[in-house]
């Protein structure tokens, strides 16, 4: 079958037959000789001419992956730890800010202490009053020594947690640390408003641990006691920011963990206290719910140690960092 090709030299086209394949040819116009191409494709047996075979293309590059993918785990520990390790570029306006932030960590430490105090001497006068029956033995006059002990510490917990989230508010606004050390200070002073309100009930409520109590007095303490669950859920929200601003991550992780188990413990404990409560009167027997207050306040008495031990090591943490 003949052929076309176009002559390198003059782009004239030629006619050849289907023999002169791959073979050399002279240009009828110019007489240049060259070497013909391979001659037509031949045409599938349905009419239709073959398609060429298609060309090898180079596969495209894999996507570029993200450096933080592309890491091992050894990887992005090494560079945390470096990152951690680098010193932090502050203003002295911002060091001096951060300085004050850790003096608030540990005022925060010690009031944690005297709320754990405080709770830990109402319990201890429950177990007392549980062992002798309320009556003899002077339990009149302990009575009233424990409660003013245990009162005036709960008391001294709310005034030092409202200056020391004093000492949160010059805190960077980066990670929403300003925001949260304003958010503490308001609810302290909700929480010692309302229990100034209130404060002076408790004499009577511990006085009468067998009679009703009051209506009013329930109801401001049951206000009292979820402004300061809200309190105890922001401050270590605070010290998770705290945290990410100083660069390290196990100051922010231990602030996330307290903020995480300090609400679920006391809400789970409040559930089974009154479930407790509610079995007991149906059976006739308190017993149960006597026990679920004393693990109870046991519970949030650990929390509050432990929370004490971590604000003390976040004073420290933020100080030595803001150097």
């Amino acid at each position: 079958m003949p052929f076309s090709v176009k002559c390198p030299n003059c782009a004239i086209l030629l006619q050849l037959p289907d023999n002169a394949a791959n073979k050399k040819v002279k240009c009828s116009q110019c007489q240049t000789v060259f070497q013909a191409g391979a001659g037509p494709t031949p045409v599938a047996p349905g009419g239709y001419q073959s398609a060429p075979a298609p060309m090898p293309t180079t596969p495209p590059p894999p996507p570029q992956r993200d450096d933080e993918d592309d890491m091992d785990f050894e990887d992005r520990r090494r560079r945390r730890y470096e990152e951690e390790a680098s010193p932090l570029q502050l203003s002295a306006e911002e060091v001096q800010s951060w300085q004050s932030v850790a003096t608030g960590f540990r005022l925060h430490a010690l009031a944690h202490f005297l709320y754990a105090g405080g709770l830990g001497i109402f319990l201890l006068f429950f177990m007392l009053s549980l062992a002798t029956g309320g009556r003899g033995g002077g339990m009149e006059v302990l009575g009233v020594i424990l409660t003013l002990a245990g009162g005036f510490l709960l008391f001294g917990n709310l005034v030092l947690a409202l200056i020391s989230s004093c000492y949160f508010l010059p805190a960077n606004a980066r990670y929403g640390a300003k925001a949260l050390g304003i958010s503490c200070l308001v609810l302290v002073v909700l929480v010692l408003l309302r229990m100034t309100d209130s404060f002076g009930t408790v004499f009577m409520i511990i006085d009468r641990m067998g009679g009703p109590a009051p209506g009013f007095f329930f109801g401001s303490f049951v206000a009292a006691g979820l402004l300061e669950l809200c309190r105890l859920t922001l401050l270590p929200l605070f010290m998770r920011a705290a945290g990410y601003n100083m660069r390290n991550s196990t100051l922010a992780t231990n602030g996330l963990i307290l903020a995480i188990v300090t609400p679920s413990a006391t809400v789970l404990l409040t559930l089974l206290i009154f479930l407790m409560g509610a079995v007991g009167r149906g059976q006739g027997s308190g017993t149960m719910i006597v026990v679920m207050l004393f693990l109870s306040l046991g519970t949030i008495i650990g929390l509050l140690v432990w929370g004490a031990l971590i604000m003390l090591m976040a004073g420290r943490v933020v100080n030595t960092r803001a150097r």
